[in-house]
């Protein structure tokens, strides 16, 4: 599957370093960086259900702040 996105030209100029320094492709160092970095979120995620905190949303602190979405405006 092809997938088209804008990356700033630092990140490029640092996957282009990399990627020679390690002898992989661009497309290799990609992959491997954001399957690392999709794990640890998952990772990050199954910690926090295991903790049993809530979140609270937004609209949960504006109504506890006494504010709603007119508030926003100013």
């Amino acid at each position: 599957m092809n997938t088209h996105f804008d990356i700033p030209k630092p990140l490029i100029n640092a996957l282009t370093e990399v990627s020679q320094r390690l002898h992989k492709t661009e497309t290799k160092v990609l992959i491997a960086a954001l399957k690392e970095y999709l794990e640890d979120q998952e990772e990050a995620f199954d910690r926090w259900v295991k903790s049993g905190k809530k979140t609270i949303s937004f609209e949960e602190v504006m109504k506890d702040c006494g504010l709603d979405a007119k508030d926003l405006d100013a």
